[in-house]
């Protein structure tokens, strides 16, 4: 399933990203000239990594619930036909 997929990647990009700004190990990041405006910053993509991840999460989870109750009407038209 082509759309089942490019969610699936979508999570993963969104993961990466939240790992990314979460990491503290290195001080990758330049330092900032106005530190309230970038941490303001910060936690507003944090936090659109989160909701966008959680969106990928929730359609992931309906395609495979869409898919199961593809399977159940079919076995239960199949089951249908045989009585």
């Amino acid at each position: 399933m082509v759309t089942g997929k490019k969610w699936k990647d979508a999570k993963e990009f969104y993961t990466q990203g939240i790992a990314v700004l979460g990491d503290k190990s290195e001080d990758k990041w330049d330092t900032a000239e106005d530190v309230a405006a970038e941490t303001k910053q910060r936690i507003i993509l944090e936090e659109l990594l989160y909701v966008n991840r959680a969106r990928c999460n929730l359609e992931l989870s309906m395609s495979l619930a869409l898919l199961e109750i593809r399977g159940l009407l079919t076995n239960q038209k199949t089951t249908d036909l045989r009585h």
